[in-house]
């Protein structure tokens, strides 16, 4: 059985994609935003340059698709910005 992957990636101003990559299994809560914090400081990004957040609503597994979306959520909610998916 293949391992689940978590991808999270990101826009910049300029057109530039960043992003990042995990191998993992039934880690995703836990690495959620570790990964948020290192594509936007990554990129370098921070919180007031951000214009809105998106999240991807599948296809994969519910609770992943359940978390990304939370998660994004309550960033944007956070920073008054808005949510796409």
């Amino acid at each position: 059985m293949q391992q689940p992957r978590h991808a999270l990636g990101g826009a910049a101003q300029r057109d530039e994609q960043i992003g990042r990559y995990e191998e993992g299994g039934k880690t995703h809560a836990q690495q959620i935003l570790g990964m948020v914090d290192a594509v936007i400081g990554g990129g370098g990004v921070v919180a007031v340059m951000l214009d809105g957040l998106a999240a991807s609503i599948g296809p994969g597994a519910f609770t992943g698709v359940r978390i990304s979306v939370a998660v994004a959520q309550v960033l944007a909610l956070a920073r008054d910005l808005r949510v796409c998916r």
